[in-house]
């Protein structure tokens, strides 16, 4: 019975508020938009030239860790590559993680990811290799960064400019819960509708025991450590606090990106006032023609705003396609756009399962 109340509960959320749709119903909408820019161009693979330097523009199938190398030394967290045919033993993940100097807890992801499926918070060695054990892909082993607060920027610059635009800023809050003395976990998560639409994955995670707890009055307890919308963060549109330091902090770093054109940086920073100034932040994920202008999940923004949004960054991305094909970058054929998503799908198959 408590199940079905839920699922109610949850129907009923998601039909009143838009940033919980189904992604096909907010982008669909828009695809004669996108047809027209298809045949303009000739293909409707165009995008894959807006970043030469990712693979198929940072739409899929592109590689964190190659991103990574492309970014300023210490501008992200410390991170190593696991390949699947490596032993996944207690022993030799100690020996990766001392001659690499890596300590738990740490953040495991998929090397080739999707809207932030398969990333978990790891934090002991038996988790680990029970982790890399369960299946065959390559895996990053990255440094957990202690901050609490993190944004995505959206920056955008056309071929030929020295340099670029921020166009959006979303801060992201991650999921939580605050305790009251009273309530056990579980309650408190049925309690609020963010959490409760992540309640099977949350017990799945942290167990019925764990669901028992009851926080103390005023504790806080995060329940997902990073600021992915799909698994419950809340997205907030600070677009108007981007400062001038900020901006030539996040264009240094582009910079040093050959080939980067569009795309969105997701950050994690100590304070507000850090961040302000350039400083004490750490680039946790480089996303490229795949990027999403977050700051429309806001809930303070109508569908109407997102669409305006997904409209004026398309026709960005559209540009540059444009101006790079003028520079002698191809785009892609029909034949490669199609084995592209045919791969893709099998990506996303498989992070959803794990």
């Amino acid at each position: 019975m408590h199940k079905l109340i839920r699922r109610l509960r949850n129907f009923g959320h998601r039909l009143l508020h838009w940033e919980y749709w189904h992604y096909a119903l907010i982008y669909y909408p828009l695809f004669p938009i996108w047809l027209f820019w298809s045949l303009r161009n000739r293909t409707l693979f165009f995008f894959n030239a807006v970043n030469p330097g990712f693979n198929y523009g940072g739409l899929t199938l592109a590689s964190k860790m190659d991103m990574y190398k492309a970014l300023p030394l210490g501008s992200y967290p410390q991170t190593i590559l696991w390949n699947p045919e490596e032993e996944a033993s207690p022993g030799h993940i100690e020996l990766r993680l001392r001659q690499s100097q890596l300590k738990f807890p740490l953040i495991l992801k998929p090397d080739m990811g999707y809207r932030g499926m398969g990333v978990k918070l790891i934090e002991d060695k038996q988790t680990l290799s029970r982790e890399l054990s369960s299946h065959q892909w390559s895996y990053l082993l990255q440094e957990y960064i202690p901050y609490t607060n993190e944004v995505g920027v959206f920056y955008v610059r056309r071929p030929g400019d020295s340099q670029g635009t921020v166009t959006g800023v979303v801060e992201k809050h991650f999921l939580k819960v605050v305790g009251d003395g009273q309530r056990s976990l579980e309650d408190l998560i049925d309690d609020q509708p963010r959490s409760r639409m992540q309640y099977n994955r949350l017990l799945q995670e942290y167990g019925y025991e764990a669901f028992q707890e009851i926080l103390r009055q005023g504790e806080e307890k995060v329940l997902v450590p990073f600021g992915s919308h799909s698994r419950g963060a809340e997205f907030r549109d600070v677009s108007a606090r981007l400062s001038p330091a900020m901006l030539e902090a996040i264009q240094a770093i582009c910079d040093r990106m050959p080939g980067f054109y569009y795309g969105r940086l997701d950050i994690l920073f100590k304070n507000w006032d850090s961040l302000l100034r350039g400083q004490n932040f750490k680039v946790i994920e480089v996303n490229g023609v795949a990027s999403e202008p977050t700051h429309i999940y806001d809930p303070e923004h109508s569908l109407f705003f997102a669409w305006k949004e997904i409209i004026r960054h398309c026709a960005l991305m559209e540009r540059i396609a444009r101006a790079n094909q003028a520079r002698g970058c191809g785009f892609m054929s029909h034949r490669e756009g199609r084995t592209m998503l045919r791969q893709h799908r099998d990506l996303a198959n498989f992070l959803q399962n794990i």
